[in-house]
């Protein structure tokens, strides 16, 4: 059975797993320890967190945050959902593609970039699409929503996420994509008749996902990068990032991901530089907290 954690006791073992990680506090990542020499961590620092009440957003469920503060998710109207804005305490409805009203349309957002940019979901009656909403002045409230076109395969998937450049990722039954420069592109899997699933993007557009397959003992999956040839290209290697039982979850412009190994938390940090199509790196497993003021050790670095 999992123990829910307080704020308070999620935030310090962050700021811990930042240490034993080699990340300070303004995000600038030191060089890794070896594998022979791990970090010794002491008693976390006390953060002084407290919580004085939830905040009503206004908003039905939200899904994304960018560096201007705006938040994205949806709302209820007309016993419909549509993907909406938060914008200073204000929520906006960004519509759907059909907004005449004659045919029941829905639409959800699930993704937000630097600029205002919207990336999601919608359906007018029983068709689904993809769409990008995009401010008419930078991180407007106004805007125009298209739609994205449908995978390769002919089927029309799930976006998730939109980078700085613009490009956004999601995931068909088969692969992950990645929609850039007016076209639609399948990411492929690292395993011969499995799939595959993005879960975020850089500004540099690499990619990070799980890579899936079915096996008679039950499935396997594996954490992927897939690195452009050229940033934010259309073309690219997807590479297995830690081995078998992990996945990765998001990746920022150093080329730095985490994920999970099986329910360890994890960092791996590429040894080379992230336009040199980086096919090797080093993990360092996240601390957890083992009891009320003792903390664990990081598991040490591994090259992958």
């Amino acid at each position: 059975m999992k123990r829910k954690q307080s704020l308070g006791a999620v935030l310090a073992a962050l700021v811990v797993a930042m240490v034993a990680c080699g990340i300070d506090a303004a995000g600038e990542a030191s060089r890794a320890p070896s594998a022979q020499t791990p970090v010794k961590i002491g008693v976390a620092p006390s953060l002084n967190v407290s919580v004085s009440g939830m905040v009503d957003l206004g908003l039905a469920d939200v899904r994304d945050i960018n560096d201007a503060g705006e938040i994205v998710g949806t709302i209820d109207v007309a016993g419909h959902q549509h993907a909406a804005l938060l914008v200073s305490g204000k929520v906006y409805d960004l519509g759907t593609t059909d907004n005449s009203g004659t045919t029941p349309a829905s639409s959800s957002a699930s993704g937000i970039n630097r600029v205002g940019q919207v990336v999601g979901h919608g359906a007018v009656g029983t068709e689904e699409y993809n769409f990008v909403w995009t401010p008419d002045a930078p991180n407007g409230t106004t805007g125009t929503m298209r739609r994205l076109l449908p995978a390769p395969d002919g089927s029309v998937g799930h976006a998730v996420r939109i980078n700085d450049a613009g490009q956004v990722i999601g995931n068909s039954e088969a692969s992950a994509l990645l929609w850039t420069g007016g076209q639609v592109v399948q990411l492929g899997t690292l395993m011969e008749g499995g799939r595959s699933g993005a879960e975020a993007i850089n500004n540099f557009g690499q990619v990070v996902g799980t890579a899936v397959r079915d096996t008679p003992s039950g499935d396997e999956w594996r954490a992927f990068l897939w690195t452009p040839d050229v940033p934010n290209g259309t073309t690219g290697t997807m590479v297995d990032l830690i081995g078998p039982t992990s996945n990765a979850s998001g990746i920022n412009d150093r080329g730095q991901v985490v994920g999970a190994i099986i329910s360890e938390a994890y960092l791996w940090t590429p040894s080379s530089p992230r336009h040199q199509r980086p096919r090797a790196g080093r993990w360092h497993g996240l601390l957890q907290p083992r009891g009320r003021g003792a903390w664990g050790f990081p598991r040490g670095a591994m090259d992958a």
